[in-house]
């Protein structure tokens, strides 16, 4: 299980078993691929020396999106693009990347049976000597009062922890 299945199961039974048992595909929307086009771009940024490489990779996912090529989608490509050079130097405040698209993982009883916990963290920094868990959110609204933003970073820094690393602070960051 991993923080976004957890997630997809408190709001919706019947929807985490058509997703993750079933794995029933749903075609791709604008938002899911702008959210994934800047998740890629920021781990490419992020990797790289080159901001030229965060671009690119930007321009990799749109090109690969099975997408209707339309007005909407140059508009959106547009607005990545412009949401990108927005970004890009708000990173380096962040601190110094340690994990950059991680996957962790780690093993709870509940009730006698062994259950894995497992999921990707966006980023973590290091920053005056403590550990921030970081988590890009490419959504409409973002808030710290989210249950499922909560939820979510405490099972990153759990995660964190059961892999003998110790998070400071979780940080949702709104890039859209």
């Amino acid at each position: 299980l991993s923080p976004s299945a957890i997630n997809e199961y408190m709001e919706s039974p019947p929807t985490f078993f058509a997703r993750r048992v079933l794995r029933i595909h749903e075609p791709p929307t604008l938002a899911l691929v702008y959210g994934s086009a800047m998740h890629a771009a920021i781990a490419a940024a992020l990797s790289s020396a080159t901001v030229d490489n965060a671009y690119m990779t930007l321009e990799r996912v749109f090109a690969c999106s099975l997408l209707l090529r339309d007005a909407a989608f140059e508009k959106l490509r547009a607005e990545a693009r412009s949401t990108l050079k927005a970004v890009l130097p708000e990173l380096a405040a962040l601190g110094t990347p340690v994990h950059i698209e991680k996957s962790f993982s780690m093993m709870r009883n509940v009730d006698g049976t062994p259950v894995e916990l497992a999921g990707k963290i966006d980023a973590t920094f290091k920053k005056d000597n403590n550990l921030f868990v970081a988590d890009f959110k490419t959504g409409g609204s973002v808030s710290a009062k989210n249950e499922t933003y909560i939820r979510q970073l405490a099972l990153y820094a759990v995660m964190l922890a059961a892999n003998h690393e110790s998070v400071a602070e979780g940080l949702l960051l709104r890039v859209s």
